[in-house]
């Protein structure tokens, strides 16, 4: 496995990084009325509760604000764990899209200090957080657009199963694995999305929100695989959930996707984080025994063995790729007519008769990949 960068692994997957620095400064000279006024002077709210730090802050982080101010009044003077406390509440699952998972695994550091009034017994903290992002507010109002794009695009209609697998198809045949130290944007899903082209954390936050937009639950579970760190997704069909790697399939599109809703028992070159595997964690999202397949009671006998050959074909009307010790993005000119293809032998022949002589240097240079690489996200959190 190659090292990426010495920079990755002292980051690792999502660190966040707080530097609490708590200034006490005691004001006992001012009245309680002074202090009313001066709240509605300068516009702040000010909160009792962790919840509605949380909240405060989420609204910040969802706007890409770099600098975010959360007032909390309270009774104890409280210690540096209030900074994480707060932002576990910001970035909690929230079955929102653009919340949750979306927001934590794209914020790259934060930094936080905080300081107070003490008043008649009563302790007026400002927290004031610093936030980095691999995304600007902006480029989320363009994903916000591409999403919804997309997803009309890929015409999300039937079971749970069946839009995950139209999501999944799409990802893996349009989306390839790349590591590049100077494009923070890889770690994000509009590097997915738009540049197409990211590390696993992009390629699972994209999954996270393209799912859920579709109101299928998901997360993005952080672990080792193959020896480093590494994200991938669970999500849920039925009661149960299931673990998806579009990662690691981007280079299984011809010999067969192995990692596409399977169940723990044969996920067993994955290791989740401590605060992934938990009892308290599996309660709230328990596995599937099984692999998730198909019920083709479903679906109609057609539709069935399109699905099943998602292996061979992967959308036969998206982009093809061939593994060998490169990834090539090979795109075909026309469709490939709707006669089902039932072997790799009779898929090969389509792509010799439909594959673009003329632009096979060029997608070579522009696209070809070497996998030999180490899968990693960026940033690694205990929150």
């Amino acid at each position: 496995m190659k090292k990426i960068s010495k920079i990755l692994l002292a980051i690792l997957i999502f660190n966040f990084f707080v530097i609490a620095n708590v200034l006490a400064v005691e004001k006992t000279n001012i009245t309680v009325n002074e202090r009313e006024k001066y709240s509605v002077a300068v516009n702040k709210v000010e909160y009792t509760s962790i919840e509605q730090a949380g909240l405060q802050l989420r609204e910040g982080l969802k706007k890409r604000k770099n600098i975010i101010s959360v007032t909390f009044i309270t009774s104890t003077k409280l210690d540096d764990s209030i900074f994480k406390q707060v932002v576990n509440e910001a970035v909690k699952h929230t079955g929102v899209p653009t919340e949750g998972d979306y927001i934590y695994w794209q914020c790259s550091e934060w930094e936080a200090d905080s300081d107070y009034e003490y008043l008649n017994g009563i302790y007026y903290y400002t927290l004031t957080y610093k936030f980095s992002y691999y995304t600007t507010y902006e480029q989320e109002k363009e994903m916000d657009i591409e999403v919804a794009n997309l997803l009309n695009t890929l015409d999300l209609s039937g079971t749970d199963y069946e839009k995950i697998t139209k999501i999944y198809n799409y990802m893996c045949n349009n989306i390839v694995y790349h590591y590049s130290s100077k494009d923070e944007q890889i770690y994000s899903s509009y590097g997915a999305l738009i540049n197409k082209k990211a590390v696993c954390q992009g390629f699972a936050t994209l999954f996270y929100r393209l799912a859920l937009e579709n109101n299928i639950d998901a997360r993005v579970i952080a672990g080792i695989a193959d020896g480093g760190p590494h994200g991938w997704n669970i999500v849920k069909i039925g009661n149960e959930y299931y673990n998806i790697d579009t990662t690691w399939d981007v280079n299984n599109i011809v010999s067969g996707y192995k990692y596409c809703m399977v169940s723990d028992n044969n996920f067993k070159d994955h290791k989740r984080d401590n605060k992934f595997s938990t009892n308290e964690f599996y309660a709230i999202y328990p596995m599937g025994v099984e692999n998730c397949t198909l019920d083709s009671s479903k679906v109609n006998v057609e539709e069935t063995e399109i699905y099943n050959l998602a292996d061979l074909e992967s959308e036969i009307s998206s982009e093809v790729y061939i593994e060998n010790s490169e990834v090539v993005d090979v795109v075909l000119k026309d469709t490939i007519e709707s006669t089902r293809i039932n072997t790799v032998w009779t898929t090969m022949i389509y792509l010799v008769r439909d594959f673009d002589y003329s632009n096979l240097w060029k997608n070579i240079i522009s696209e070809a990949i070497n996998y030999n690489y180490m899968r990693i996200g960026k940033n690694e959190s205990e929150v």
